[in-house]
C-alpha cells in the first residue's frame, strides 16, 4: 500500500507537470500564431508601399534599384552631407542674388540708369569715406572683442574654481545624506536595503524552484516587499493582499534565501516546518503541499508538524505521538 501511495503521488505530480507543460505549449502556439499573422499583415503593408513607391518612380527599373542598393551607408552619409551643403549654398546664392537685384533696381530708380563721370567720381568718394569710417568702427569692435575675450577667459577660470568647490561640496553633502543623521538611521537603512536586495535575489532563486508564477521585488517603502504576479501581466501586489498559500510560499522562499546568505557552502538537507496549516483554505493548502512536494523532489527531507487531516492523507510517512496519560506518550512511525 505504501508503494502504491508513493506511485500515486509521483503519478499525480507527473500529471500536474504534463498539464502545466500543455498550458505553456498552448500559450506559446497562440503567441506564435499571432506573431505569424502580424508578420503577414506587415508583409502585405510593405508590399503595398513598395508597389506605390515604384508607381511614383517609374524612371527606376530593377537595375537602377540594384545600383542604389549597392551604395553603402558611408557613401549615403557623404552624399547627404554634400546635398545639404549644396542646398545651403543655393539658398545663400538666392538670397545674395535677391539683394543684388534689389540694389540694382534701387540704383536704377534713383539715377534713372544715367550717371555722368563727375557724379560717379563723387559717389565713389562718398563710398570710400564710408569705407574708412566702417574700418575705424571695425577696429574699435575688434578691440572690444579682445577685451571681451579676456573677460570671458577670466570668467571661465572663475567658473572652474566654482565647479571644483561645488564638486567638493557635493562629495561632503552625499556623505552627510548617508551618515549625517544624529542617530545614524539613514546609513543603517541603506545597509539594510542592500542586504534586503541580496535576500530578495536569493529568495527569488528559491521561489523559482517552488512556483514559477511569483517573484519578489522591493517596493512600497525603502525596506518594503512586493510580489510580482507573472501570470497577471507582472502586476505588483502588496504583502497585505497575499493569500495564505502565497504567504507560506514567500515565507519559505525567504527562509531558504536567508539560509543561502549565511554561507556559500551551506546546504539545507532537512526542513522542519510548523506554519499553522490549519489556517489555510483548501486551495492555499493544496498550493503549500505542492511546494513541499517540490522540495522533497529536489532531494530535501521535509518534516511537517501539523494536525490538519488533509495533510495526514497526503503524507505517506508519519511520526505519530500518542498520549498515554500521566504525562506519558508513545511515538510510532507509520
Amino acid at each position: 500500500m505504501e508503494q502504491a501511495r508513493n506511485a500515486e503521488t509521483a503519478t499525480a505530480q507527473e500529471l500536474q507537470n504534463v498539464r502545466t507543460q500543455l498550458v505553456q505549449i498552448a500559450a506559446e502556439l497562440k503567441a506564435q500564431q499571432e506573431r505569424l499573422q502580424a508578420l503577414e499583415t506587415e508583409e502585405q503593408d510593405l508590399a503595398g508601399k513598395i508597389a506605390d513607391w515604384r508607381a511614383r518612380h517609374p524612371e527606376l527599373d530593377d537595375g537602377g534599384l540594384e545600383d542604389l542598393l549597392r551604395v553603402d551607408d558611408g557613401q549615403v552619409t557623404e552624399l547627404r552631407q554634400r546635398l545639404q551643403q549644396n542646398e545651403k549654398a543655393i539658398e545663400q546664392a538666392k538670397v545674395l542674388l535677391q539683394e543684388r537685384d534689389q540694389r540694382l533696381l534701387d540704383h536704377q530708380a534713383q539715377h534713372n540708369g544715367n550717371l555722368d563721370a563727375e557724379q560717379l567720381v563723387n559717389a565713389l568718394a562718398d563710398l570710400q569715406n564710408q569705407f574708412i569710417v566702417s574700418e575705424q568702427q571695425c577696429a574699435e569692435l575688434r578691440a572690444e572683442q579682445v577685451e571681451d575675450q579676456r573677460r570671458q577667459n577670466a570668467n571661465q577660470a572663475l567658473a572652474q574654481q566654482i565647479a571644483s568647490a561645488y564638486a567638493e561640496y557635493q562629495r561632503w553633502a552625499r556623505l552627510s545624506a548617508l551618515i549625517g543623521s544624529a542617530t545614524g538611521d539613514t546609513f543603517r537603512k541603506i545597509a539594510q536595503a542592500y542586504n534586503l536586495d541580496l535576500l530578495v535575489h536569493h529568495a527569488n532563486v528559491q521561489l523559482r524552484q517552488l512556483v514559477k508564477r511569483y517573484r519578489l521585488k522591493r517596493g512600497g517603502s525603502m525596506l518594503g516587499l512586493l510580489v510580482m504576479d507573472t501570470e497577471m501581466g507582472d502586476e505588483l501586489r502588496s504583502v497585505h493582499s497575499w493569500s495564505g498559500g502565497e504567504t507560506f510560499l514567500v515565507s519559505l522562499a525567504l527562509a531558504l534565501g536567508l539560509a543561502s546568505m549565511a554561507s556559500s557552502t551551506l546546504k539545507i538537507e532537512s526542513l522542519f516546518i510548523d506554519e499553522g496549516f490549519g489556517s489555510l483554505d483548501p486551495e492555499s493548502l493544496q498550493l503549500a503541499m505542492d511546494a513541499l512536494d517540490g522540495l522533497q523532489a529536489q532531494g530535501r527531507k521535509v518534516a511537517v508538524i501539523s494536525h490538519v487531516q488533509e495533510m495526514h492523507e497526503r503524507i505517506p510517512v508519519q511520526i505519530q505521538v500518542q498520549r498515554q496519560g500521566n504525562g506519558l506518550s508513545t511515538v510510532e512511525v507509520k
